[in-house]
């Protein structure tokens, strides 16, 4: 990747993917490891399909496939970096271990015939449930050693929980220890006066954690009174030898249809909608196979009486943010939110092309459905693999890696490409490197520091031509480095030259990150040796939060495996802990020390930013913000307030990265913003590239558009070169709060069309959006707004920078218009995915380009000629009509085209057709006739410039390519 394409992703990857929510367990329990596990069925505790981990957000490749001995009986689950499956082995079960990130088996063991089993784990323990038997196995220099086995009548999949093991035994709930097996606690679940013989159906246990209590809740189904109750129990003495359960508190929930297919007992699962902040629980039972065939989800409330409604959905979902995703019998994708409103993402049989329906894993604002993923607040499909058997498990093993078990007996492991290493590679720890092996903290002196951290000790000689430093090492060989990944360079003791804040933000990042990644993996080595393994974990968890490599974490963590806690932590952590807080001290201290480093610079703003460390590592408060409050900008609107300091920080984290900082009130572009309804309720910043007024201080809002922009703009830059014209004047963007705002103002030049989510001005050379709202826009905040402001930005960028204005000469008699929305569409849709894409521009699977195949496989495309003839003033009178309704193959649902919005798709997609599937001839000759165009004099048939005889000739070649995207 280029180094501007590498900025380029960095910048607009916040757009892309939605950054997830804390898992449940990051909670009061945060240091048993569990956090990053799908230890259980549905991955946690709270039993919601959701992860911690990356999702596998880009085409997948198949890292490794195994084939099992029978079918899998139960969903595989994990713990530091292996994975553990139980199958069927003719009249027996075998419980194998594997690498998760190469499939290599690692051990296997025979376990007792049995029609029934889950498995979960804990710390390096395989727990299995089955008929008549709970049983621990430790997993010990990759075998599995002897069991702690428990006698009972139990039923259900164990609940594992801060080291706990809850499970149903008969009319109990007990609870015992994970790693040796004591029992802690019991107490009865079924109510005295429900017969047990009348008992029909028990669901899984599930927890729900807050700041206040621990309550573990379970369901079953009463042939009584054909009813599903919910049960409680209150949850105390966690951690100490004095667990407690307490008494059983039943609700009545809804009637349910009868049914005593003991599928129900064995795979209905409770689990708790984790972002709700009601007390809404989320219920799901399978297929049934008895005559009344009930299947189902809901959202149930526990003092909510009325609307107890079953869902739709009839597969596992997954719960994020308040909201279940699963799909219903009849294949329609459906979205449940927990205060049971329920909505179908899809049509009957409307899916996108190749994809299945399936059991959900959610991570990150991703849902995986087995053979597919979609982006949840676009209905983007990530990726789909239509030739993968059907899907029976889905199980998250590592960032970017998912194991899916196949109806064929198998397992098939897909990953990112750039994260699969060889097999001979996955049992070193060294293979991959994170944090720990950064650069050292920058010396003193002169040279140049990079945007990686490295600080050489040289000369370094501008090349404006290419926009890049030659380096020059005092004791290696030259090299060359873009402009935007050079942080700074000093010589005689004087800065030279100033780099982009953000370079020099990522740049004591990366060294941060590695003094305390590496002061942390030395502490470990410290506890390990005393066998403090709860220590061990905890600042494992803490090395992973640093960037410390994945794998390195996962194999130390698998080396903690077998072994037994010290029986007297008290005494060592009484010595060893002062040897760890000297080393977070010696990494806080440097924090510090490259916070007065970038203030001495005058880059308040990255050392505002860099306090997060500060932060996190728990640093007194009023140090925090006394720092900061020295750090505060003039410029900053909100200075004088009470609470400056803290909300100085939560802006700088935000703006900093795409190089932001407010505009100064003395600066004279304010008198752009005299005008109502600029002059009053306004923040105005400014980045190398935009001025920004804004009618909202969302900064999560203000700070979408700064990145968007401006990697809108330096991905223009990379295609089509620095630009001619106005390279110091910033492109001017007005935010409105609201649409009713948006549509109100009026301008000398004319107002916004009613239709429109945001437009280019060239006479004002501003351009103007709104903050959809959530509840009414087609796509929500992140990608419609996103999407809108980097199609106007385009046309701003290419009007005010590209073209000098003594050469402009477009107006509405030129024909060609369709290279002005064209390349705007392009760019539109291929910026928003470049985060994902590794700064590439060329996703086949964008909407302008599957709507466009769709309408081209019901021949009703525009006819190329007259599309390349249309100028400014005809498209204004495309008549409203509508010319096709086409399913999306990439995108959850369907889109009703008109004749006016088919022009925007099929010229955005002409232009990916040049651009990319021409070579550099057909990529040249587009940019050469689109200049052509901005200067007035872009002919009306161009087909044998782009390389065909005629029009038709060119019809026809674009037409077989949006064919081929069917294929």
């Amino acid at each position: 990747m280029r180094p501007l394409f590498r900025l380029v992703a960095a910048l607009v990857t916040a757009v892309t993917i939605t950054v997830g929510s804390a898992t449940l367990i990051e909670g009061v329990h945060a240091d048993d490891g569990s956090g990053r596990e799908w230890n259980q069925i549905r991955g946690g505790a709270a039993r919601d399909g959701w992860t911690a981990l990356a999702p596998l957000s880009s085409e997948p490749t198949i890292a490794w496939r195994s084939e099992l001995p029978g079918p899998i009986l139960c969903e595989p689950v994990t713990w530091a970096g292996t994975c553990y499956v139980i199958a069927k082995d003719k009249k027996d079960m075998q419980l194998i271990a594997l690498h998760a990130r190469t499939g290599k088996e690692l051990t296997r063991r025979k376990l007792k015939k049995s029609t029934w089993a889950h498995a979960a784990t804990w710390q390096g323990r395989v727990i299995v449930c089955k008929e008549g038997t709970l049983e621990s196995y430790p997993l010990k220099d990759g075998k599995l050693g002897s069991p702690w086995r428990k006698k009972g009548d139990f039923a259900g999949a164990p609940l594992v929980y801060a080291g706990h093991v809850f499970v149903r035994d008969g009319r109990e709930i007990k609870v015992f220890e994970a790693n040796r097996g004591k029992e802690l606690a019991s107490t009865a679940w079924l109510p005295k006066d429900d017969d047990e013989k009348q008992f029909m159906g028990f669901a899984m246990l599930t927890v729900r954690e807050t700041d206040k209590d621990v309550t573990v809740a379970g369901a079953y189904h009463s042939a009584k009174d054909g009813k599903l109750y919910l049960h409680t129990h209150k949850v105390s003495g966690l951690g100490t030898k004095k667990v407690s359960l307490g008494i059983a508190i039943p609700r009545e929930l809804m009637p349910l249809k009868a049914t005593r297919d003991p599928e129900f007992q064995r795979k209905a699962i409770l689990g708790w909608f984790k972002d709700d902040l009601s007390t809404s629980w989320l219920f799901t039972a399978p297929v049934g196979a008895g005559a009344s065939k009930w299947a189902g989800s809901m959202a149930v409330h526990v003092t909510e009486t009325r609307k107890k409604k079953q869902s739709s959905i009839s597969t596992l979902p997954a719960a994020m943010g308040g909201e279940a995703f699963g799909f219903g019998s009849d294949t329609s994708l459906y979205r449940l939110s927990a205060k049971r409103k329920e909505r179908s993402l899809t049509e009957r049989g409307s899916l996108p092309q190749g994809a299945r329906p399936g059991p959900a894993v959610a991570s990150s604002g991703v849902v995986c459905f087995g053979n597919w993923a979609m982006e949840i607040e676009s209905g983007r499909t990530m990726w789909c693999l239509p030739d993968l058997p059907e899907i029976q498990t889905v199980t998250p093993v590592a960032d970017g890696f998912v194991l899916l078990g196949t109806e064929t007996n198998e397992l098939v492991c897909l990953a990112e490409p750039d994260r699969i290493v060889s097999q001979a590679e996955g049992d070193d720890a060294t293979a991959a490197t994170g944090s720990e092996t950064g650069p050292p903290p920058p010396a003193e002196g002169d040279g140049v520091l990079l945007a990686d951290g490295r600080k050489i000790t040289g000369t370094a000689e501008l090349n404006p031509d290419e926009d890049a430093f030659r380096v020059t090492p005092a004791d290696g060989e030259a090299f060359e480095v873009s402009i935007d990944e050079v942080a700074l360079i000093e010589v005689d003791g004087e800065v030279e030259w100033n780099g982009e804040e953000p370079a020099v933000l990522r740049a004591w990042q990366t060294v941060i990150d590695g003094v305390f990644a590496r002061g942390l993996l030395e502490t470990f080595e410290l506890y390990r040796k005393e066998r403090l393994l709860t220590e061990c974990r905890r600042v494992l968890n803490d090395a992973r939060t640093y960037g410390a490599s994945p794998r390195l974490i996962e194999s130390l963590e698998a080396g903690l495996t077998g072994k037994t806690e010290n029986p007297n932590p008290k005494l060592k952590m009484k010595r060893l802990r002062p040897e760890e807080t000297k080393r977070r001290k010696a990494a806080v201290d440097q924090v510090f020390t490259a916070i007065d480093w970038c203030k001495e610079r005058d880059y308040g703003g990255a050392a505002t930013a860099l306090l997060q460390y500060a932060s996190r590592e728990k640093v007194d408060p009023a140090r925090v913000e006394s720092t900061a409050k020295e750090l505060i900008p003039e410029s900053f609107p909100w200075a004088d307030a009470d609470d400056a300091s803290k909300r100085w920080i939560t802006w700088a984290n935000e703006i900093v990265p795409a190089g932001g900082e407010f505009l100064h009130k003395s600066s004279g572009h304010w008198n752009h913003a005299k005008r109502a309804p600029w002059n009053e309720d306004t923040i105005a910043l400014v980045t190398k590239n935009m001025l920004l007024f804004s009618r909202t201080d969302d900064l999560r809002v203000v700070g979408m558009c700064l990145r968007t922009g401006e990697g809108t703009v330096r991905a223009l830059e990379n295609i089509l070169g620095k630009g001619a014209a106005n390279l110091r004047l910033p492109l001017q963007v007005k935010l409105h709060k609201n649409r009713k705002d948006y549509l109100e103002e009026k301008t000398p030049h004319g107002s916004a069309m009613p239709w429109s989510a945001g437009y280019y001005s060239p006479a004002e050379n501003v351009s103007r959006f709104y903050v959809p709202d959530p509840a009414r826009s087609v796509e929500p905040l992140g990608r419609g707004l996103s999407k809108t402001l980097a199609h106007e930005m385009t046309h701003h960028w290419l009007s005010m920078r590209w073209i000098p204005k003594s050469e402009a000469r477009r107006h509405i008699g030129v024909p060609g218009y369709w290279i002005v929305e064209g390349f705007a569409r392009y760019v539109e849709d291929q910026a928003v995915e470049m985060g994902r894409r590794r700064g590439r521009m060329d996703d086949t699977t964008v909407s302008s380009l599957d709507a466009t195949s769709q309408v081209a496989k019901q021949e009703k495309l525009w006819s190329v000629p007259e599309l390349l003839e249309m100028n400014q003033a005809a498209f204004a009178k495309i008549p409203e009509e509508r010319v096709a309704v086409v399913e999306l193959r990439n995108t959850v649902g369907n889109r009703v085209l008109d004749k006016r919005a088919l022009f925007y798709e099929q010229s955005g997609s002409m232009v990916f057709f040049m651009m990319t599937m021409r070579g550099e001839e057909g990529r040249d000759a587009l940019i050469k006739y689109m200049r052509l165009h901005y200067t007035g004099r872009s002919p009306s048939d161009p087909a044998d410039r782009f390389g065909f005889d005629d029009g038709k000739a060119l019809h026809a070649a674009f037409e077989t390519f949006l064919r081929s995207l069917l294929e």
